[in-house]
């Protein structure tokens, strides 16, 4: 496991990843079904991994004008969110290139005589990534809401 990657690493490192993956498959003794269930999954990954990169620009973006504002009242609060959404961002990243790790091992693994059940839990895996790095595109757009509405809620009592 890494000691901790810069961010831009994350989208190359998922791209040959995949690749590996996909060649894993091509071999792997799995049914056409689970195939092509872990090839879903792995076809999101790269959208999912470029749209926490931008969203983890957007929030470190917000940071830098957050604590060059001049409202001292809620700037505390809302750099409190603005690091837990960064972290929250990283924590995913770095699991999700933990869970692309180990999917290329956990083909090489698997034998006939599971009949395949080792595939459905990389998939299950795979599928919970995406869904993760979801929910924190989720978390974001709601934190980028609340700052709107603080702000304008600001406006209108200095009016």
């Amino acid at each position: 496991v890494p000691r901790k990657l810069p961010e831009s690493q994350y989208a190359r490192d998922a791209e040959k990843l995949i690749s590996q993956i996909r060649e894993s498959l091509r071999t792997s003794p799995v049914s056409d079904l689970q195939r092509n269930a872990v090839e879903a999954q792995i076809g999101q990954v790269p959208r999912n991994v470029e749209q926490a990169l931008h969203r983890l620009d957007r929030i470190r973006k917000l940071k830098k004008i957050a604590k060059r504002s001049p409202d001292t009242q809620n700037l505390d609060t809302i750099m409190d969110d603005v690091r837990e959404m960064e972290q929250r961002v990283k924590a995913e990243l770095s699991r999700m290139h933990e869970t692309l790790l180990t999917v290329p091992v956990s083909l090489l693994k698997i034998d006939v005589a599971r009949n395949g059940r080792g595939i459905d839990r990389i998939v299950e895996d795979l599928s919970d990534m995406n869904h993760r790095l979801g929910d924190v595109a989720e978390s974001y757009d709601d934190l980028h809401e609340e700052d709107a509405r603080r702000n304008s809620a600001a406006q209108n009592l200095g009016a």
